[in-house]
């Protein structure tokens, strides 16, 4: 009779990880940024300063991997095609709508295109997507470049969704694939450890830790259930969506914090103003996707402006 292996004692990170360098790419990438946003906290900047050199080495190696010949990519047609568009016409048309404000001499130009076209050009999808997401935060709230806002903005939802779609399944030579492999193994270790040492800080609380892990990529469906804390003066990203009119929420709120929920654009800053949804201390309420829709802003944060912690229970129906 074969021995029985308990669930508890595998490693989930390696498990769903296997095959899929861009996966764990996604998930490591998810959890370094949520602990660097809790880094005030003692406990948890400890925890960060052993899991974010780890996911540091998995990056490099796979950003240079990828950016190799000997790496590939199958069935990414659309991936593909896209950075075609970005890496030419995308690029000479937004770099051609700043130019109408901003000469290329311009302080301000330089904040937009520090490197002018090159990052959008070169390197792997990563740094493409870096590239974008930086000019995106870059235009902010500039009047002058909301139409192009948008614009990029439509390209980035895209461009994330073509790559998600893809399913990325990663493939390259003997050497190459190897040398990933041994950090995508070193960086599964590090996430178990991470998440053991988070337990420690959240034993009596430990759905509390849901926002340190990219739990829809980890088991492969879409989370619709959330219970979150989030601390006084503070906000947190609660999950990623491009919303629609029709969506709908049901908040509920068990401590007694008032709270605000709107979408941002990024998750390294909170929303700074409308649209967005309030909820009273121990209330129930309905939010809707029209109620929050910003630019096709994905980040969908909780922010709490008082002096109490708040606690809250999130069901979305879509």
């Amino acid at each position: 009779m074969a021995a029985l292996i308990w669930a508890f004692l595998r490693n989930p990170f390696e498990i769903v990880t296997r095959g899929n360098y861009l996966k764990m790419m996604a998930i490591a990438k998810y959890t370094d940024l949520a602990l660097h946003g809790q880094i005030a906290n003692a406990a948890i900047l400890a925890i960060y300063n052993v899991y974010h050199p780890l996911y540091l080495a998995f990056k490099n190696v796979y950003d240079a991997w990828f950016s190799s010949d000997e790496g590939h990519i199958s069935s990414t047609d659309a991936v593909l095609a896209l950075e075609k568009l970005l890496s030419g016409t995308y690029i000479r048309q937004w770099d051609a709508a700043i130019q109408q404000h901003y000469d290329v001499p311009s302080t301000r130009y330089k904040e937009l295109l520090p490197h002018r076209r090159k990052p959008f050009q070169k390197g792997g999808h990563q740094d493409r997507l870096s590239a974008v997401t930086t000019l995106l935060e870059a235009i902010g709230t500039d009047a002058n470049l909301a139409a192009l806002k948008v614009t990029v903005t439509a390209f980035l939802t895209s461009y994330e969704n073509a790559i998600e779609e893809s399913g990325m399944d990663i493939t390259g030579t003997e050497v190459s694939s190897a040398a990933v492999e041994t950090q995508r193994l070193l960086m599964a270790d590090g996430l178990m450890d991470a998440y053991a040492s988070l337990i420690k800080t959240a034993i009596n609380n430990l759905a509390s830790l849901l926002g340190y892990f990219d739990v829809e990529n980890i088991m492969n469906k879409k989370q619709t259930s959330f219970d979150v804390t989030v601390p006084r003066q503070s906000w947190k990203v609660v999950f990623v969506h491009t919303f629609k009119a029709n969506d709908k929420m049901e908040i509920t709120s068990h401590g007694d914090a008032d709270l605000n929920f709107g979408v941002g654009l990024s998750r390294t800053e909170p929303f700074t103003g409308p649209p967005f949804f309030s909820i009273t201390g121990h209330s129930q309420s309905t939010c809707m996707g029209s109620q929050v829709m910003n630019n096709g802003y994905r980040y969908f944060i909780v922010r709490n402006d008082t002096d109490q912690d708040g606690e809250f229970t999130l069901k979305r129906f879509f």
